[in-house]
């Protein structure tokens, strides 16, 4: 498990640089494929999990 969860840390840690210098997680919600009335939960849900 020690193995998973240093892979899962380093998944959210990863961040890019745009061209304009502001440095933005690699990783992230899509939420483009969700129904308008599910993405606020969809939202909360992620959130709430860190």
């Amino acid at each position: 498990m020690g193995n998973y969860n240093r892979k899962l840390k380093e998944m959210f840690d990863d961040s890019i640089v745009l061209n304009n210098g502001v440095k933005i997680p690699q990783l992230g919600l899509g939420i483009w494929f969700i129904d308008e009335d599910k993405t606020a939960d969809a939202v909360k849900a992620a959130v709430d999990k860190g």
